[in-house]
């Protein structure tokens, strides 16, 4: 019977080979489309919940930089793939103990986003897609006073996260700044069935070609 370390193991290779699909996917219709690539990068706020035993980390904000293709389909919608470096996890302060989640992804949002207006160099629009993520790293803190205590919490987080992301978008020439929402679906901790990603993010892109 294999081991946790063996079964995060053999998921994380699964992932990987999945998202490499994904991103050949990506590049073929590139080639076979008029695509728009870019850069973007903004501010999230991400916190862990769990409804089912009422606990929840407080958000925190972080950074994150990705880039992405537009794929046109039509004169109104777009697809929009997404390769983005974020940071998840919580925060909470206890009796004077700061507890702290930190976990770094891989993440692939793929949205499909309607644009109301695009004309005359400005663009507004909705976007809602599915997102696939692999974990980087999982690491739990524990501050109290000069104190630091740092667990690694890989056994015992799930490799892997997806979910729901969508959000409204303005844009002007090759700017647009977006404002998402991010529903986790999937339990990230392996000793509780209930735990899940949620977040809110800012993020400017830049369109290069």
């Amino acid at each position: 019977m294999k081991n946790l370390g063996e079964y995060a193991y053999i998921q994380g290779g699964v992932m990987q080979k999945r998202i490499l699909f994904i991103v050949v996917v990506i590049c073929a219709c590139a080639f076979n489309l008029s695509a728009l690539v870019g850069v973007k990068g903004g501010l999230a706020r991400y916190k862990t919940t769990s409804e089912s035993i009422n606990f929840s980390l407080e958000g925190k904000n972080k950074y994150f930089i990705g880039a992405f293709l537009n794929l046109p389909f039509g004169s109104n919608l777009t697809l929009r793939p997404e390769v983005l470096l974020v940071e998840k996890g919580g925060q909470k302060d206890i009796l004077g103990k700061k507890f702290e989640l930190d976990l770094k992804y891989l993440e692939i949002p793929v949205l499909l986003r309607y644009h109301f207006i695009d004309k005359l160099g400005s663009d507004f629009g909705i976007s809602f897609g599915p997102y696939y993520a692999l974990r980087r790293s999982a690491d739990f803190r524990e501050e109290e006073g000069d104190k630091t205590v740092l667990l690694n919490m890989k056994n015992i987080t799930e490799s892997y996260d997806y979910g729901l992301c969508g959000g409204v978008f303005i844009g002007i020439l090759n700017l647009d700044l977006e404002l998402r929402f991010t529903y986790g679906l999937k339990n990230i901790y392996k000793l509780n069935k209930s735990i899940k990603n949620k977040g809110v993010s800012l993020a400017l892109s830049f369109s290069i070609i």
